[in-house]
């Protein structure tokens, strides 16, 4: 799976966790905080690709998957092995 599809198919997965997920300058690669029973995430624009799906799934890797149908390929994109 190309690599612009696995951060497509993970942004649709935070979007199911209603994760508010922006792409903006910041001053580091990524961030992520809850704030009034709201999760965010902000992501540097200007990353790779390679980056913006790690920064991602360090965010996802804290949230319970198991009652959701997540891809192979993103499953390992997240937690780095077969799950």
């Amino acid at each position: 799976m190309e690599k612009t599809v696995i951060l497509k198919r993970m942004e649709e997965l935070a979007e199911k966790l209603s994760i508010d997920l922006r792409y903006d300058v910041y001053q580091k690669d990524c961030g992520f905080g809850k704030y009034r029973q709201k999760y965010y995430a902000v992501i540097h624009k200007y990353l790779p690709t390679d980056a913006k799906i790690a920064c991602l799934g360090e965010m996802l890797k804290g949230f319970d998957l198991e009652n959701l149908y997540v891809l192979p390929e993103i499953r390992r994109a997240i937690f780095g092995k077969d799950e």
